[in-house]
């Protein structure tokens, strides 16, 4: 393959060692093309960017799939090297992308939902069978917050044991941890209840917006186990919960064919005997949460909006913001061009005037 497609990494922020991007986002790269005969030689290139959300077929009954496939956007630039690079037998194809400030669904691949922003070059001006894309990874802007004051859930799990929870915070970013308090309050003597744990999970529920007739996915994301150590009776037993939530997590969104949200499981469990080898759950707490991009007290703009204005049935008479190709201007070792309208005159202020 004489064709090679590189975004350049000074730009966006990373996950797992690969690029984010997101609202506004500007992100430069090259296509290069290496080690062309001269009877043979690209000198023009396609480059497309797009986005893509589908939901994979989903059988309802035999004969009936549920199925969509909506492009989002799509822009095309027409890449055209000079002549002195033409002449070479190894040369690159530079760009600039811009991000519209417009909230787009993340980047997702699900069993159920995906969305796709990809970058595809193909050379135009010869009968070649060159063509090259790579993945881009997108994530909108999700605030996150501290609350002003720990929230405190108190639970009865039963005739002999109550619970209280505390979290910091209902907002979380990927990555981080999800902390959390539990104290156990025992009126029986703790031989009984001596061998329990805390199971904390956080389940991810994609709700498919499209089709009423296909499930809900539920899947745990992540999850932990710890023993909790029982004290006496009457005398409070305290546990702190650490749940690492992964780094590649998807945000909780809203968009025209799926919503993601996220709900944290504690589950506490005990054996019922000596005898016994299952645990029984005795009690299951549930709390929404959310999944953000944005670190705590990060703000994004007032005036970004989503893309979800303008679906199918909308009424905005303006089209929709798109990705807009830049020109690439290289100064190799000059400075830019002077030009007397970026500068003030300094003649005095009576005496300025403009050729």
């Amino acid at each position: 393959m004489p064709m090679h497609l590189t975004l350049l990494p000074e730009f966006g922020w990373s996950i797992n060692g690969q690029h984010v991007y997101g609202p506004g986002s500007v992100f430069q790269g090259f296509v290069t093309v290496k080690n062309m005969p001269s009877h043979s030689r690209i000198t023009k290139i396609k480059l497309a960017f797009s986005c893509v959300e589908t939901i994979l077929p989903y059988t309802i009954t035999p004969g009936i799939i549920r199925s969509t496939r909506k492009p989002i956007f799509l822009v095309a630039k027409i890449l055209q090297c000079d002549s002195t690079a033409s002449a070479k037998s190894s040369y690159t194809f530079p760009f600039t992308l811009q991000l519209p400030m417009l909230q787009f669904p993340p980047s997702v691949k699900q069993s159920y939902y995906q969305c796709e922003y990809k970058l595809v070059a193909t050379a135009v001006d010869m009968n070649l069978p060159d063509k090259i894309e790579i993945p881009v990874v997108y994530m909108p802007f999700i605030e996150t917050s501290l609350l002003k004051s720990s929230m405190l859930l108190n639970t009865t799990i039963n005739k002999e044991l109550a619970a209280a929870i505390k979290l910091y915070t209902l907002n979380f970013v990927p990555g981080d941890y999800l902390k959390a308090n539990i104290k156990i309050n025992m009126s029986t003597p703790e031989k009984k209840y001596k061998d329990m744990t805390v199971v904390t999970e956080l389940k991810q529920l994609t709700t498919i917006l499209e089709f009423h007739d296909v499930p809900d996915q539920v899947k745990t994301v992540c999850s932990q186990t710890q023993a909790l150590a029982m004290t006496s009776k009457n005398t409070p037993s305290t546990t702190d919960i650490e749940l690492l939530l992964p780094a590649d997590l998807t945000p909780s969104f809203v968009g025209n064919l799926v919503s993601v949200s996220y709900t944290l499981h504690i589950r506490l469990e005990h054996k019922g005997s000596l005898s016994s080898i299952w645990k029984q759950a005795l009690k299951v707490i549930k709390i929404q949460v959310v999944v953000g991009t944005l670190g705590y007290g990060i703000r994004s703009s007032d005036a970004l909006e989503s893309y979800t204005r303008w679906n199918d049935d909308s009424s905005v008479e303006s089209p929709m913001p798109s990705p807009i190709f830049i020109d690439s201007i290289e100064y190799e070792d000059a400075l830019p061009l002077y030009e007397s309208i970026k500068l003030p005159c300094y003649e005095g202020p009576t005496q300025c005037s403009s050729n």
